[in-house]
């Protein structure tokens, strides 16, 4: 069971990293196990604290590298096709309005007809 869910925990790597690691964690995964086991049940529980914690710390920062990495490689595209990126962005900022607007009309048609105006006018004013 331990080394089922530790397996699990390390398919949530990059493949890249299991590829290389993966096996070599498993195997010393199995010698701490067993050595934390034989020292009783308090020691086995702080050696599953430390390993998830140990974990959450390795898994984000193998993640955060690649995300890292991936940035880079597609800042310097962007960089090297200048016309490209500012059409890219012209139409990532026409879709991102017209969904806005879209969202905005089904909303006051659709959702919430009977809505009054939130504006101010002249008969409010007194």
């Amino acid at each position: 069971m331990p080394l089922w869910f530790y397996r699990r925990l390390l398919a949530l790597y990059p493949s890249e990293f299991r590829r290389e690691y993966g096996a070599d964690m498993s195997e010393q995964f199995r010698e701490d196990w067993t050595a934390a086991r034989h020292r009783g049940v308090v020691t086995a529980t702080v050696f599953w604290l430390r390993l998830v914690s140990d974990w959450m710390t390795s898994v984000t920062a193998a993640h955060a590298e690649i995300a890292g990495q991936d940035l880079a490689a597609a800042g310097g595209s962007l960089r090297r096709r200048p016309f490209s990126t500012a059409a890219l962005v012209i139409l990532l900022a026409v879709a991102i309005a017209g969904n806005t607007v879209l969202v905005v009309i089904a909303d006051r048609l659709l959702l919430h007809p009977d809505r009054k105006s939130t504006r101010l006018n002249s008969s409010h004013l007194g």
